[in-house]
C-alpha cells in the first residue's frame, strides 16, 4: 500500500526539483471540449486538441468547427521559456507567430503572439489539470485589435 502511495505521488503529484522548476504534468493525448462546463463569450465549436509532449517542447494541433468550417492550426512551445517561431493566416493575412512555454507549479503557461501587432493578435493559456475529475482546465486570454476575450476551456481525454 505505501508502493502504491508512492508512486502516485512520483507519477501524478508535481514536485520541486533543486532548481526550483516544477516536473512537468504530461498533457498527452487527445482531449475534447465539455462545452457544458465551459465558460465565455466566444467558446471554440467542435474543438478536439490532440498533443504531444516531451520534457523540452509541447506540439499541440486545434481542430475546431465554426461559421467559417473547419479550422487546424498546430503550435509548438519550447517548455524553458525559450521562443519558437512559425506563421499562421488569419483572416487571409500570413503573420509571424512566436510561442513559448514556462511551467508555474503544476501549471503550464503558454503564451503566443503574432507579427505585425496591428493585424496581429497575443494570447496567453494556462493549463492546469482538475484532480477530481481529470479534465483540462484551459483559462484563456485573447487580445485582437485591443479587444481581449476571455475563456475557460475544460477538456476531457479520450485517449
Amino acid at each position: 500500500m505505501i508502493a502504491i502511495g508512492l508512486l502516485f505521488f512520483a507519477l501524478v503529484i508535481p514536485a520541486a526539483s533543486p532548481g526550483g522548476t516544477a516536473v512537468a504534468l504530461d498533457f498527452s493525448g487527445t482531449w475534447i471540449l465539455d462545452s457544458a462546463l465551459s465558460r465565455g463569450t466566444k467558446l471554440p465549436g467542435g474543438m478536439e486538441m490532440r498533443v504531444q509532449q516531451r520534457p523540452d517542447a509541447i506540439t499541440i494541433e486545434h481542430t475546431s468547427r465554426s461559421q467559417f468550417g473547419v479550422v487546424v492550426d498546430t503550435v509548438r512551445a519550447p517548455l524553458d521559456g525559450s521562443v519558437d517561431h512559425d506563421s499562421v493566416t488569419v483572416g487571409g493575412t500570413k503573420l509571424a507567430r512566436i510561442t513559448s512555454g514556462m511551467w508555474e507549479q503544476d501549471k503550464l503557461r503558454i503564451s503566443r503572439s503574432s507579427s505585425p501587432a496591428s493585424a496581429g493578435y497575443s494570447q496567453t493559456e494556462l493549463w492546469a489539470l482538475d484532480r477530481s475529475t481529470g479534465k483540462l482546465l484551459i483559462e484563456s486570454s485573447t487580445t485582437v485589435s485591443e479587444r481581449t476575450i476571455s475563456v475557460s476551456l475544460f477538456l476531457h481525454r479520450t485517449s
